[in-house]
This record gives C-alpha cells, sequence and structure tokens, in this order.
C-alpha cells in the first residue's frame, strides 16, 4: 500500500485490550473491566514499542488512539473500560512522558476518546481542561454509532478550537441495503 499511494501513508492504530493479565478479570472480553493500575506504565510501554517496532520497518505510525471505545461497557469482543479521569492521568503520567523519553523525530499524535458522539464534550472538558495532558493530545476521535448527536462534534470543536478531531470508526453491521442512504447521511 506504501508503494502504490501517491500520498505518504499515514498509519492510526487503536488498542481494543490490553493483554489479559493486566486486567482486574484476567480476561481480554470481560465486560466493564478495565486496566489495573499498576500496570499503566507497562502498557505506556507498549503503546512506544509498537511505535519503534513500524518505524524500525520504515511505516511511521501517525497516531493511536488510547483505547477503542473507552465507554463501551457491554460488549461482546476484546474492551478495556477507562473513565475519563483515568484516560487524563494515563496520558499525562505514563504515555505521554513515554513517548517523550523515546525521541521519536516525529512522535505518534494521542488521540482521545475514539468512541460515540454521546460522551465527546465531558470527556474534551476532563482531558482538555488539564494543561499538561493537553499538550499531550493532539485531538479527539469519533465513532458515529449510538445516539445521533452529530453536533457535539462541532461543540467539541467550538470549546477547543486548537485540537483535532477525527472520524475514527463507522461499519455497517447487518449488511447492505441497496438505495438506503442513511449510512451514507451519517458519514
Amino acid at each position: 500500500a506504501k508503494k502504490a499511494g501517491a500520498k505518504p501513508l499515514k498509519l492510526l492504530a487503536s488498542p481494543w485490550s490490553p493483554p489479559a493479565w493486566m486486567k482486574a478479570s484476567g480476561k481480554m472480553c470481560k465486560r466493564g473491566d478495565g486496566l489495573l493500575p499498576e500496570y499503566f506504565e507497562a502498557w505506556a510501554r507498549y503503546f512506544v514499542r509498537f511505535a519503534e517496532e513500524l518505524e524500525a520497518k520504515k511505516l511511521p505510525l501517525w497516531g493511536f488512539t488510547v483505547q477503542n471505545e473507552p465507554d463501551n461497557l457491554d460488549a461482546a469482543w476484546e474492551t478495556c473500560a477507562i473513565p475519563a479521569e483515568e484516560e487524563r492521568d494515563f496520558v499525562r503520567f505514563y504515555l505521554g512522558p513515554a513517548l517523550e523519553r523515546a525521541g521519536f523525530a516525529d512522535p505518534p499524535r494521542i488521540i482521545v476518546w475514539d468512541h460515540n458522539y454521546n460522551g465527546m464534550i465531558e470527556r474534551a472538558r476532563t482531558i482538555y481542561e488539564e494543561p499538561t495532558t493537553a499538550g499531550y493530545v493532539w485531538g479527539m476521535g469519533f465513532h458515529w454509532y449510538g445516539e445521533q448527536l452529530q453536533q457535539n462534534v462541532q461543540y467539541v470543536h467550538d470549546m477547543y478550537p486548537d485540537k483535532h478531531l477525527i472520524f475514527t470508526e463507522g461499519c455497517m453491521e447487518e449488511g447492505v441495503y441497496l438505495g438506503d442512504w442513511r449510512l451514507g447521511e451519517i458519514y
């Protein structure tokens, strides 16, 4: 893909769960389960190591999200619950400093939230109102699922115009419906 494109390839990564041994339940697919605080530093090192490995292969990581769907407490797939305060503190005390210490020429951008419209405003306030954390964070990712509150994207932009917003996930879960433009309109 990198050789075929006319523009530089930009890679964005998003973890769905830390390893099971870092979580309270010992399972990757446990609903509502989170990362144990004693593993925050190790988990931050996973991010750095992942970026280093890609860079060594001449595939620099443009950015990553802290956690895919950190507020999804009832999924049957790999998840990790991360409340807003925990995401803020993980970036502030662990992930941001770990990336600084790694000394990347072009460090991967940190993207928070990476979830639905409905929780964006509260998450943005919690993270961006803490100056050290805000300094590490490039912006906020969002998905199109759940309650259709697209106006929240504009609200977050208006509140924090220096921060970026990026659509990070959207899929059609139940098949193709020819002639039905509802999903296209959500984009």
